[in-house]
């Protein structure tokens, strides 16, 4: 993993004059010999432009509990040229980058739903400008709570994305995506409960309603649902799953709870989502 800090505005006020950063990591299959040689953290513009963009490109959002530096390629090394696990040359390669959202790790600002879409939009253009190329694949991948800026991102896309960047050169691959007041109150009636959650349900942006998202995204998308999730019910992300205005896949994770972790059982159906989702932009 290589860490990478990118420099923005806009997404909380940092302490004792410090620059605005968005803490990144970077999994990737390139030779090792062309990887930056600047000592970490590496810098966007100065170290990473000069090597050539890769064949498949991530842009990952994990969940609450998730964190960039643990996160990984998947799911970029299940499909060719990448499922190999060997290193491959440039251009030929991938990269998964992975942010912590603003209050998380070390970037800056504060930890707010209100700061989530428009950080999202910030990291994902800056990436692009730097990474992309005519041949690129760009993957947006979401998981649990990140699936909300990846949906805002699919949702408005034309809103953020760089002009050299084509539309149909995007996919969206999601693991248990909720709507969030949904899910609140869900928790909430748990603890009879409702009543005190409704104003926090009210204060939810409008770029982060799933449902509504999702009725305005249309790049292809694979969904992976966890058969027994206990957070996000399967009724939850279903009404997800209908609203998607795109061509759209989902994969039953057997038996699996909201964070469980996907196995031999489930590699095969996985697999073969994820390759229909890279042949579409051969």
């Amino acid at each position: 993993m290589i860490r990478c800090e990118i420099p923005v505005p806009n997404v909380g006020k940092s302490q004792r004059g410090e620059k605005s950063i968005l803490d990144t990591f970077v999994a990737t299959n390139l030779t090792p010999g062309a990887l930056p040689t600047s000592p970490e953290p590496t810098d966007l513009t100065r170290d990473w432009r000069t090597i050539p963009p890769p064949q498949t490109l991530l842009l990952k959002f994990p969940g609450t509990a998730g964190r960039a530096e643990r996160s990984s390629a998947f799911p970029a090394n299940l499909v060719p040229p990448h499922d190999d696990n060997r290193y491959h040359d440039l251009g030929n390669h991938y990269e998964a980058w992975t942010w912590n959202p603003p209050g998380y790790g070390r970037s800056s600002g504060r930890a707010t739903l209100k700061s989530f879409a428009p950080a999202a939009e910030t990291f994902a253009s800056q990436v692009l400008e730097a990474r992309f190329a005519p041949n690129t694949q760009v993957w947006i991948c979401g998981n649990s709570l990140g699936c909300l800026p990846a949906l805002s991102l699919a949702a408005r896309l034309d809103q953020w994305r760089p002009n050299d960047v084509a539309k149909d050169r995007f996919s969206l691959w999601l693991r248990n995506p909720p709507h969030l007041s949904d899910v609140v109150l869900g928790v909430a009636d748990r603890y009879a409960a409702r009543r005190l959650m409704k104003p926090v349900i009210s204060r939810i942006p409008d770029s982060l309603h799933a449902i509504e998202s999702a009725s305005r995204s249309q790049i292809p998308a694979v969904f992976l649902m966890s058969e027994r999730d206990e957070l996000v019910l399967p009724t939850i992300q279903q009404k997800i799953h209908a609203a998607y205005a795109g061509e759209h896949r989902i994969v039953t994770l057997a038996d699996l709870d909201h964070g469980g972790l996907i196995d031999e059982q489930h590699r095969e159906e996985v697999e073969r989502a994820a390759k229909w989702l890279a042949s579409l932009h051969v």
